[in-house]
């Protein structure tokens, strides 16, 4: 196993913020993840075409490191139901770690592995609902209720990637990352990671299903059987069996977060020197 901590000070303490509140154990962590849908035709008004929907969404909820809460909220249900107050419910979902929406389950932070998917979902939803807004289709209270509740969620939304991310992901470079893993040649895919653990049998709190495991295996198989269904090439009853299928495979998409996160922590902890310690409070002297 080779892992190595690039010490660039300023990323450094930028993580550090995201480590702190990841460990901290008053905070009440949503982890969670989309499924989208997309077609050749607009999925519902003011959603332009080829434009994904959210179909489906997996929640997890932490607190001192323990599973609280899990739910899986599947919107896509049934295709005819799906409309912009469905938008509603996903935002206030993702605030509330699932459709209970109880106050003692309102996320202080909100995980995902890599926000350039989910964040920019959040930000569509809210356009679309101002325009149903302008359309009086949807109440001024209404859209402000959104809107804060997903301003919240953005402001506090945390990217496990950042960890692992490069500048550019087109070119990987590992002296861009904090952690850098050679046996995987720096990528920090979730399911690269996930191989990273299994084989080498690294033994953390949060271990998730293996995805050649499971029915649904990856996220195209995901979206390529919900689009089917979107299209009518899947009838109800068929499609009302695949979706415990697709709930497992986000469900463990959410669980290997947690265990990315753990891996973080074992890599950090096993890395981190009274040198380096010695470093960066010399650092933050100077700042």
């Amino acid at each position: 196993m080779k892992e190595k901590l690039f010490y660039e000070m300023k990323k450094e303490l930028k993580i550090m913020k995201a480590e702190k509140k990841l460990n901290d154990p008053n905070e009440t962590i949503v982890w969670f993840d989309f499924e989208g849908v997309t077609k050749a035709t607009p999925i519902m008004d003011y959603v332009r075409a080829w434009n994904q929907v959210v179909s489906q969404t997996s929640f997890i909820t932490t607190k001192n490191d323990e599973v609280i809460h899990n739910s899986n909220e599947f919107y896509m249900k049934n295709y005819e139901n799906y409309t912009y107050k469905t938008f509603l419910d996903i935002i206030e979902d993702i605030k509330y770690g699932g459709h209970e929406h109880k106050e003692e389950l309102k996320g202080t932070s909100f995980v995902v592995f890599n926000k350039g998917y989910e964040k920019p979902r959040i930000q569509e939803m809210i356009e679309i609902l101002e325009i149903y807004k302008s359309k009086n289709l949807l109440t001024e209270a209404e859209l402000n209720k959104a809107k804060e509740s997903a301003n919240y969620i953005i402001d506090n939304l945390i990217d496990i990637a950042d960890f692992y991310k490069t500048k550019n992901s087109r070119d990987i470079d590992p002296y861009n990352q904090l952690i850098s893993i050679s046996d995987i040649k720096a990528k920090y895919s979730i399911k690269k990671l996930e191989h990273y653990v299994t084989e080498n049998n690294i033994e953390l709190k949060h271990k998730i299903k293996p995805y050649s495991s499971l029915e649904i295996k990856n996220g195209m198989m995901a979206l390529s059987e919900t689009t089917l269904y979107v299209l009518g090439a899947i009838g109800q009853k068929e499609w009302d069996e695949k979706i415990q299928f697709l709930c497992e495979y986000c469900e463990n998409d959410v669980m290997a977060m947690i265990m990315v996160k753990d891996l973080v922590q074992y890599i950090l902890n096993k890395s981190r020197s009274e040198n380096y310690y010695h470093k960066l409070k010399d650092y933050k002297r100077k700042i």
